[in-house]
């Protein structure tokens, strides 16, 4: 095995993994501090190595070589996820202009109460309710309101 300290073991593992023996000699990649200085050379030669292969080829050649990895996922491959669904972490919604939209819930759950699965009120959604229900108004009369563009109405758009 290469000598070297433990904090470069990751360093040496990669650099067989990507099969670059070269990098383990260069003064650019030395140690940890030579590679941050030299970081503008250092990460094109990364990129060209992991361009490469497909992400899950180098998940299980990373693997192989000890080296502490995971994919970065993507909105689609986050929310197709089967441990996220299974922990109930993606729910969706249909938004009145967006259409059907996937999130990610909020992690803190509460007995008894669950966060409303709904989008957020659009800009006068709940007016003619509010109106109507809270100050007694007839629904003619915040139409003329909406229509003065004294108070603004949901109307689809």
């Amino acid at each position: 095995m290469w000598p070297c300290s433990t904090d470069e073991k990751f360093w040496i593992n990669l650099c067989d993994a990507i099969g670059r023996d070269d990098l383990k000699d260069d003064a650019r990649t030395a140690n940890n501090a030579a590679r941050l200085a030299n970081r503008d050379w250092v990460v094109p030669q990364l990129e060209e190595a992991f361009r490469k292969k497909t992400q899950a080829e180098w998940i299980a050649i990373l693997d192989e070589f000890d080296i502490p990895s995971a994919p970065v996922n993507t909105f689609e491959t986050l929310f197709a996820d089967p441990q996220l669904a299974d922990r109930k972490m993606v729910r969706s919604y249909d938004h009145p202009t967006l259409g059907d939209v996937h999130y990610q819930p909020s992690p803190m759950k509460l007995s008894g109460w669950e966060f409303p699965n709904r989008h957020a009120p659009m800009l006068g959604e709940h007016t003619l309710e509010v109106l109507t229900t809270r100050l007694d108004y007839t629904p003619e009369r915040v139409a003329e309101l909406d229509e003065a563009g004294v108070v603004r109405m949901w109307h689809g758009e």
